[in-house]
């Protein structure tokens, strides 16, 4: 694998040949996501505490690792673990949020329409397998968390909506988010209880803002754009969690002995790996979405920021501790960055590339490799479009 020296991060204007704040007709027209009606609302309306630029900074506990990237950085690894080593993920630097950089061109607004129908499919694949690129399905062990279930049960209704039954699903998902919205998380000792709990909520309230979001009812577009705010900031606060949860697996010998690279339990570990990897990759896809909706609603985005994850291919799937170790052992993991790992990967490894970063990477990437993104996204994701 190749390093490559990255730009200064920052956030990036995504050119578009619209200026207003209005959506093309183009986009109007697209059949498979209907995002028609926005005229029924002013654009002061629509755009109102909207802007990623708007929202709050992250909320980071100041021991944790986390931190932003900046333009005194030196030349970074985008490629870490190697194989036989299954403990690549306690990184620190794993935890970086870093920024998008110029590119020759923007990839095209069909491309960022194929992302949102992909996204949407993730929610149906999870109705449908139980897991999906973001979701584990081993991640909730004792039984989905309440919120995940009311999540569950409503994207299960949206895809066998008809409609005479539209409107009501819709009106449930309104009811649902709203229960959700109006829950806070307690206090916790329990710092992975306390990382599932954050988890869980991020991940539902991003299953009632894609379907919402995405829906031809101008009122529930609406009523989703007002949670944008909170989504965001659920998925900061998130982050935030798992970097404590991780900071205290670093020093926990009961995970990880660094002095024999032993471990006294395959599935502790395994299991802390899904669980932080789940966290980054929601946050990845929450920031995402939302920066790629901002796009098509407005003409322009700012990058939120991604983190690393875990980019071979088969190791998110493993069914079991001892699968995913052997696919440690066997295999370098490939722990990339989100933003522009995809410059690690040659073209004749592509096939090898996990499904759901060959989708994230599907909106960031130029030149010969794209169309292989798109391909193996596709071949995941079309069964489950809705």
């Amino acid at each position: 694998m190749k390093k490559r020296q990255v730009g200064h991060p920052q956030a990036i204007p995504i050119e578009s040949p619209r200026t207003s704040g209005q959506p093309s007709q183009e986009l109007n027209a697209w059949p498979s996501l209907d995002l028609a009606g926005w005229s029924g609302l002013g654009t002061a309306e629509l755009t109102k505490g909207f802007s990623l630029s708007n929202l709050p900074p992250p909320l980071v506990p100041p021991q944790t690792l986390l931190a932003q990237s900046t333009n005194t950085d030196a030349e970074k690894q985008l490629l870490l673990g190697k194989k036989g080593d299954p403990s690549w993920f306690l990184e620190p630097q794993i935890w970086i949020i870093e920024h998008g950089y110029h590119r020759e061109r923007a990839t095209t607004t069909t491309i960022h329409k194929a992302f949102l129908k992909g996204v949407r499919a993730m929610l149906r694949e999870w109705a449908t397998r139980g897991s999906n690129g973001y979701i584990h399905a081993s991640l909730y062990p004792a039984g989905l968390p309440r919120c995940l279930q009311d999540a569950f049960s409503t994207i299960s209704a949206y895809a066998l909506r008809t409609p005479d039954t539209e409107d009501l699903v819709l009106m449930i998902a309104e009811d649902r988010t709203t229960e959700l919205v109006s829950q806070s998380i307690p206090p916790s000792d329990d710092l992975r209880s306390n990382l599932v709990a954050h988890l869980a909520r991020v991940q539902a309230l991003l299953a009632f803002e894609v379907i919402r979001l995405l829906d031809g009812c101008v009122r529930h577009r609406a009523l989703a754009e007002s949670l944008v705010p909170v989504l965001y900031d659920w998925s900061r606060q998130m982050l935030s969690a798992a970097i404590e949860y991780q900071a205290a697996l670093c020093i926990d010998k009961g995970i990880l002995d660094k002095s024999t690279t032993t471990y006294s339990s395959d599935t502790a570990l395994w299991n802390a790996w899904l669980l932080t990897e789940s966290a980054r990759r929601t946050f990845i896809v929450v920031g995402f979405t939302l920066g790629v909706y901002e796009f098509l609603r407005i003409g322009w985005t700012e990058c939120s920021g991604g983190v690393m994850l875990t980019a071979r291919k088969g190791l998110w799937e493993a069914p079991s501790a001892p699968r995913w170790l052997e696919l440690c052992r066997s295999h370098d993991p490939w722990m990339v960055s989100s933003i522009c790992g995809q410059d690690s990967i040659s073209k004749e490894q592509i096939g090898d590339v996990d499904e759901f970063v060959c989708h994230i990477w599907t909106i960031i990437s130029v030149g010969d490799k794209l169309q292989g993104w798109i391909e193996r996204s596709k071949s995941r994701l079309e069964p489950f479009a809705m």
